[in-house]
């Protein structure tokens, strides 16, 4: 096996390799090799690196070389692993692991675990990162390695966090902050106190997330060269967002001038951040730099359409659409459209807004599909964790008792309780482990099954009910030619009847999918369902919803009386209002959802629609969202007097 020199670039340090490489035997041969893996790799040159490294791991086979085994498999791993080629690494990591553990190389083994457990984590695998992110842990402490024991730490933070734990997330970062800085490692001090301040935020204190950001910058500006390329605008990046998320509490809150001046900093900190970026873009020194370009011009364009300007804020979203398309960052172009459609509504442009809010539609829709695929990954992998740790619990008990037979086989007696007790505890750990996945298949088998239900009334039902609505309309056509007055009156109330039934038959879908649980998903839907009607009749549409509550989970019959009692409230206003502009707005408070739905109509006299006689559509209407808020044991309150608009309020409990 020959290592081929690349003549057409000078390198000094590989043409010493190669040279040793023609006199050396076989176990230089392969650490020469894993050296030139690991100089291309050094020099960005992963083609040539991976090259490199499978001609050492093949000699290391071919020749027996075991002690290197270990050094190629890891450094396979981790060329494919920056490659962004997670899968095809993972082998490379459980073999390289299992190498380790059989030399009994602990710190080998401690290596191997942390980047095997951050393979995982970037396939969104967390269960399996983070046991593998303790092991890697607990061998660091022991060999006192305090390097990798921040790293390590910092890694369970980022599993921790996207998994939605918070708490103990910032818990690692804090205890990798202290270490880092007993060690005086400036550098890593910024990038933790970035780390802890997006926790902050995502957690909603954000003062706290501003002040380490705030910390971050400071010495980042002070180190200079010292820091990475891109930290001086991620650090922005990262105030712009703390900022602008405190801009919308403040808002929610009614604070407006404390909102705008939120908005202010989140703006200034937003373009500094982008002017940063396309200094790295025009140096070419970081490959990602251009999404985040894109991604930026989308955020800096929110922050103008939140300070009111909205012909920046369109600019802005406009420019930075194309490259978010060719990066495909579905979040930023689901907000880039919705705020287009928002803008496009205000500017009285309403066929465009409509387009606009599709486009937003269907990145929402291939947004949560893709959190359904994660999801269900990782309820395969957190049995495969149980049912592995359910094996050792039984294996550790086996080879215990196998002990004690070996060494008390005077004690016959004895070692029956023994036994009999420790195959009892493993049981208990055995049963526990069932019940709990005995769970997990039932609720996904309650999940399936709504979902069946859900497929089965729009397949049969729906084509039906459609097909009556394209016959009538044909019929009504050819009445016209007849004109037969009589038909077509007849035939527009079965048209008219049976596309009514479409839209309730596609509620009862839509209610019954378990896809549409939480709160962003029952947001989207009202949205799509109040815009579209708002925009036909030209009535400026607004619908505001406070960030903390997209994750809020409401059961099946509460999120479709909540959403149907949206829906009376914006088809009455709609229909009998006569209004111009019409808002809603969610947020939670006092432990209660709070729904509002106000238009700046003609008004009417609640009191005279609900009557005991009245048979009016819209008092029928009312009477329904009263009775539906009865069945959610919530409260609805509607303020509207003749000539002074509408309000309509909804309280339902969440506990």
């Amino acid at each position: 096996m020959n290592a081929q020199q690349d003549v057409s670039v000078p390198d000094k340090k590989a043409d010493s390799l190669f040279a040793a490489f023609a006199v050396a035997k076989d176990t230089g041969k392969v650490t020469i090799l894993l050296g030139l893996g690991s100089h291309y790799v050094n020099r960005g040159d992963m083609a040539r690196a991976l090259q490199y490294a499978r001609q050492a791991l093949a000699l290391v086979e071919k020749k027996s070389v075991e002690k290197k085994k270990g050094s190629a498999l890891m450094l396979n791993g981790n060329i494919l692993h920056a490659q962004t080629k997670y899968a095809e690494a993972d082998p490379y990591y459980s073999k390289a692991l299992a190498f380790f553990e059989a030399a009994n190389n602990k710190k080998a083994v401690a290596g191997a675990s942390r980047m095997w457990g951050m393979n995982f984590y970037f396939m969104e695998r967390y269960p399996e990162a983070v046991n593998l992110l303790y092991k890697a842990l607990k061998l660091y402490e022991e060999l006192g390695d305090k390097k990798n024991i921040i790293a390590v730490l910092r890694g369970l933070s980022a599993c921790l966090s996207y998994q939605d734990k918070q708490e103990e997330a910032l818990g690692y970062n804090i205890r990798a902050l202290k270490i880092t800085e007993e060690l005086k490692d400036t550098v890593n001090i910024t990038s933790l106190y970035n780390e802890i301040g997006m926790i902050y935020s995502e957690v909603g204190n954000y003062n706290e997330a501003i002040q380490y950001h705030n910390r971050a910058l400071e010495m980042n500006r002070k180190l200079g060269e010292k820091v990475p390329v891109w930290a001086l605008a991620f650090n922005y990046e990262c105030l712009g967002i703390a900022y602008q998320k405190k801009g919308d509490d403040k808002d929610h809150r009614g604070e407006k001038v404390s909102a705008d001046s939120a908005y202010k900093e989140a703006l200034k900190n937003l373009i500094l951040s982008y002017k940063e970026w396309e200094l790295i873009e025009k140096e070419k020194t970081f490959p990602m730099s251009d999404a985040s370009i894109g991604s930026l011009q989308i955020s800096i364009g929110i922050a103008y359409y939140k300070l009111g300007d909205f012909a920046k804020a369109k600019s802005s979203i406009l420019s930075g659409l194309p490259v978010s398309i060719g990066k495909n960052a579905k979040a930023y172009l689901s907000s880039g459209y919705l705020f287009l459609s928002k803008i496009d509504s205000l500017e009285g442009n309403f066929s465009a807004a409509y387009q606009h809010y599709k486009l937003y539609d269907r990145y929402q829709d291939s947004i949560f599909n893709d959190e359904d695929r994660k999801k269900i990954e990782q309820y395969k992998n957190q049995y495969v964790v149980d049912k592995k740790e359910q094996e050792i619990t039984l294996l550790a008990t086996e080879n215990k008792l196998k002990t004690v037979t070996a060494e008390k086989q005077s004690q016959q007696k004895k070692i029956a309780y023994a036994g009999i007790a420790l195959l009892l505890l493993a049981g208990v750990a055995g049963f526990f482990v069932y019940r709990r996945n005995h769970l997990l298949n039932a609720e996904q088998a309650k999940l399936k099954d709504r979902l069946m239900i859900s497929q089965d009334l729009h397949d049969s039902i729906g084509s039906t009910l459609s097909s009556i609505s394209v016959y009538s309309q044909v019929a009504k056509i050819q009445g016209e030619k007849s004109e037969k007055e009589d038909l077509n009156e007849l035939l527009e109330k079965i048209s008219s009847t049976s596309n009514e039934m479409v839209g309730e038959m596609n509620d009862i879908v839509w209610a019954i999918n378990p896809r549409n649980d939480n709160m962003e998903k029952i947001i989207q839907r009202m949205e799509s369902f109040a815009r579209p009607l708002a925009a036909a009749r030209n009535i400026r549409f607004d619908l505001a919803a406070d960030p903390s509550i997209a994750s809020l989970q409401l059961d099946m019959e509460k999120r479709k009386n909540f959403y149907l009692i949206f829906k009376e409230a914006v088809t009455n206003a709609i229909k009998y209002s006569g209004a111009s502009e019409l808002v809603a707005d969610i947020h939670a408070a006092n432990n209660k959802l709070v729904l509002t739905v106000k238009d700046n109509g003609v008004g009417f006299n609640p009191e005279n629609e609900m009557g005991a006689h009245s048979n009016s559509l819209s008092g029928n209407g009312l009477k329904n969202m009263h009775a539906r808020a009865a069945e959610l044991n919530g409260e609805l309150t509607i303020l509207s007097q003749p000539g002074k608009g509408t309000a309509i309020t909804l309280h339902i409990p969440l506990a």
